[in-house]
């Protein structure tokens, strides 16, 4: 690799280290900002406090594990800088100021975000050349989707970086007899993967492939092969198990939290989308990176197949059957195809690579320019997405906003409460202050829990996502009569551009396109006083 192409590629991951750590604090401290990131912190500051055992498999543990040792860290720097906090003191503090323990998480999954991109060059570089590893790793900096999640402290960007880390691993050293301990290495590498996103671990099917390829020249090809792919599973066992170590210790409870999470994934999460086959390529990849870049690699995809179907086995191998697992499916998160971008990234690169070659016909410099062109057209669309989301991010949540005022307007306690999905609800500070309401149909009584005389006070949210109502139906009636709204937090502005599209299952109040319709992130709000 010459020196202007390790400039060029420095300058690269740049740009994938700006985009990705921009708006890095959103929502903060709201805790619901991002769902799922109030266990990452709950679960590792566990660990923190209490030891190794998470009693806690929904996901694997390995990144858990990370933030636990980040928190220490954060522990220690406090501790240097003159702060005199016991450790179960330092743990209190997340209850009365979280934002550090979320900021840390989501630092340390934009560093692995970041770090991908390298990785991605390093791995297409070992399969074909620098020109096709260069565009696959300039189209993955600007994928939406990673960019968009490498935002967030929970664990899809972490697997993706341990998949393709694990994938450059399998394609960047031989995997035959002689080379047992890079098997073992790789195949280690695989259960890391699986021990951060248990379908990561999908990503050992390359490695067998490899091991399958290579012994075809050796004699007793299917004694060495069968030894090579028993030793990889091994390395597998053993890289999950160092991550995912009590899922051994504590068998009962890991298969019974193993079997919920299965459950949850086939019978779906709110509005009903269907199967994911269909979903994930018209919805999740379309918007994850565009249009023309899914398009492009869908068509490196055939090429690499009709032309190099040794190697096709190998980059295919894992984005198809993932794919085909997380299809299968009625829960349909958009964040489900992360640990796929990379892959698609690089097929988008090898198409750009080959047509700039055949159209510029072999000349360097013309190929060279051209492929600058194509890869910018291809990442256009994705990227002008990234700008818009981190322009959007920044902008002060809508229920920070409300949640201060309510406590400006309401200073004394008073009889309040909210309706709607716990993701989108005030947080008060501190914590209590806005309680969620009971409604009892029968008295058509919205009421602060434990009390039956009328709330006061009742503040509802509105957001287009169906999977998380704002108000229960037949309460309008009692507000409509007992209740004047007093004051109202829109979010919504006019826009002349397409309207906002969401991922529907998940309670992320921020869109996958149209930001120009919305002023903030979050639901709209609208409070009520009792007449």
């Amino acid at each position: 690799m010459t020196r202007r192409g390790a400039l060029l590629l420095a300058a690269i991951t740049v740009v994938g280290a700006a985009v990705r750590f921009w708006g890095i604090g959103f929502g903060l401290p709201h805790t619901y900002a991002r769902p799922d990131e109030d266990a990452i912190v709950t679960i590792a500051t566990r660990i923190y406090r209490d030891g190794p055992n998470p009693h806690f498999f929904v996901y694997p543990t390995l990144y858990l594990y990370v933030m636990a040792f980040a928190y220490e860290m954060y522990y220690a720097a406090l501790s240097m800088t003159g702060h005199t906090l016991t450790a179960s003191a330092f743990i209190d503090r997340v209850a009365t100021d979280p934002a550090p323990f979320y900021l840390i998480s989501r630092i340390v999954a934009a560093i692995l975000g970041t770090a991908t991109v390298p990785v991605l060059f390093q791995a297409a570089r070992r399969l074909f050349d620098v020109r096709t590893a260069t565009i696959a790793a300039a189209l993955l900096t600007g994928a939406f989707l990673h960019v968009r999640d490498s935002h967030f402290g929970v664990t899809d960007i972490p697997a993706t970086f341990m998949a393709t880390l694990a994938f450059w691993a399998i394609v960047a050293h031989d995997v035959d007899r002689t080379r047992w301990t890079n098997v073992l290495g790789a195949g280690a590498l695989c259960g890391l993967a699986g021990s951060t996103k248990y379908n990561a671990v999908l990503v050992a099917l390359p490695l067998f492939v490899r091991i399958l390829q290579q012994s075809r020249s050796e004699a007793h090809r299917a004694r060495w092969a069968s030894a090579l792919c028993l030793l990889a599973c091994c390395g597998i066992a053993a890289g999950f198990l160092a991550g995912t170590p009590f899922s051994l210790i504590d068998s009962r409870l890991f298969l019974s939290e193993l079997r919920g999470v299965q459950v949850h994934f086939l019978g779906g999460h709110g509005a009903d989308l269907g199967h994911g086959w269909t979903y994930h390529l018209t919805g999740s990849l379309r918007y994850g990176v565009g249009a023309p870049m899914l398009a492009a690699a869908l068509l490196g995809g055939v090429w690499l197949a009709w032309t190099r179907p040794a190697t096709a086995l190998v980059v295919l191998s894992f984005p198809v059957a993932y794919y085909v697992v997380i299809g299968a499916g009625r829960t349909v998160f958009i964040r489900y195809v992360d640990p796929i971008l990379p892959f698609a990234c690089l097929l988008a690169g090898i198409t750009v690579a080959r047509v700039a070659t055949r159209v510029a016909r072999m000349d360097d410099r013309r190929t060279a320019a051209l492929a600058t062109l194509l890869t910018g057209a291809l990442a256009s669309p994705s990227a002008s997405r990234v700008v818009a989301f981190d322009r959007f991010i920044t902008r002060r949540d809508n229920r920070l906003i409300a949640a201060e005022w309510l406590e400006s307007a309401f200073p004394a306690p008073s009889s309040l409460c909210q309706t709607g999905s716990p993701y989108g609800w005030l947080q008060s500070s501190p914590p209590g202050r806005f309680p969620a309401c009971d409604f009892d149909p029968a008295s058509g009584i919205l009421s602060v829990p434990g009390s039956t005389q009328p709330a006061q006070l009742v503040v509802i949210q509105h957001s287009p996502l169906a999977a998380y109502p704002g108000v229960p139906e037949d309460a309008m009636s009692t507000l409509r009569g007992s209740y004047q709204s007093i004051k109202r937090f829109p979010v919504d502005q006019p826009s002349r551009d397409p309207a906002p599209v969401y991922d529907e299952q998940d309670a992320f109040f921020a869109p996958l396109d149209g930001f120009d319709h919305l002023s903030r992130p979050g639901p709209a709000f609208e409070v009520f006083q009792r007449r």
